[in-house]
């Protein structure tokens, strides 16, 4: 017979697994995806990380902008 202590014991051994297995610790590390929303003037930083220094580990996958002349010429400038 299984006590309480027991059970929570071997209960949170087993979380403590699943959530390392989950975590990234024992997987490859996927890109990251990213969407930029508005596309005024401070988005023009993260375009540029994204597809610059952070190209490696990061994707850009999406701009939107309720003003559309803007979210066309976003791409025009990167």
């Amino acid at each position: 017979m299984t006590t309480r202590r027991e059970f929570i014991k071997t209960s949170a051994a087993g979380s403590a697994g699943l959530w390392l297995a989950g975590s990234g610790w024992t997987q490859t590390q996927a890109r990251r995806r990213y969407a930029i929303v508005g596309t005024g003037g401070r988005h023009a930083m993260y375009r540029e990380a994204i597809l610059g220094r952070f190209t490696s580990s990061s994707e850009l996958v999406g701009l939107c902008d309720i003003n559309i002349g803007r979210a066309r010429l976003s791409p025009i400038q990167s």
